[in-house]
Order: C-alpha cells, then sequence, then structure tokens
C-alpha cells in the first residue's frame, strides 16, 4: 500500500513536471512586404517568438542590440524560421539588419 502511494505520487509529480516544461507559449511574427506583423506582441517571460520569413525571396536578419536582451539570428531566407526564446522582462525593440525600418516591438511580462 505504501509503495502505490509513493508510486502515485511521484507520477503526479511527474506530470506537474511535464506541465509546466509545456506551459511555455509560442507566439509567431511574420516577416511579409518588409515589415513585421504583428507590429507588437506581448508574451511571458520564458514564452518564445517564432520569426518566420514569408517574403517570398527576400532574405532577412531579426536582431536585438538592446544589452538587456541581445540575439541575432543571423541571415533568414525565405521560408525559414527562427524561435527565439525570451527570457528577460522588459519591452525590446526587434529589427531586421537588411531593412533597417523594419520593427517590431515585443513586450516580455
Amino acid at each position: 500500500m505504501r509503495n502505490t502511494r509513493l508510486f502515485t505520487a511521484a507520477l503526479a509529480a511527474a506530470a506537474l513536471c511535464a506541465l509546466g516544461a509545456t506551459a511555455q507559449q509560442v507566439a509567431t511574427v511574420s516577416q511579409r512586404s518588409r515589415v513585421f506583423s504583428p507590429r507588437a506582441v506581448t508574451v511571458a517571460q520564458g514564452d518564445t517568438v517564432v520569426f518566420v520569413n514569408d517574403d517570398g525571396e527576400l532574405l532577412h536578419h531579426v536582431y536585438s542590440d538592446d544589452p538587456r536582451f541581445a540575439f541575432d539570428t543571423g541571415e533568414q531566407p525565405a521560408g525559414v524560421q527562427r524561435p527565439v526564446r525570451f527570457t528577460t522582462r522588459g519591452v525590446f525593440d526587434i529589427r531586421c539588419g537588411i531593412h533597417p525600418r523594419m520593427l517590431v516591438q515585443v513586450t516580455v511580462r
């Protein structure tokens, strides 16, 4: 009986850990016609934003040079997706290194 309870408790703990691991959300930002869409997105700390190049033959290059959360996806050919996990809270201006007028604001709560 005691072993059954321990086993049940262990299963419940494992299920809670698994739920915590999958609780992360994913937001998608498209790059099309040299514009990010949507132009602003809000996510929770630890969530992932996937940047998708939907821009035909155009190359993109998503980055943030904010010292609180800097990243660089490198060149992103058409059709390619680049996930970025936002681990720091704040408001971040994300740009395209090839098309400097492109801007999306990511708010991390």
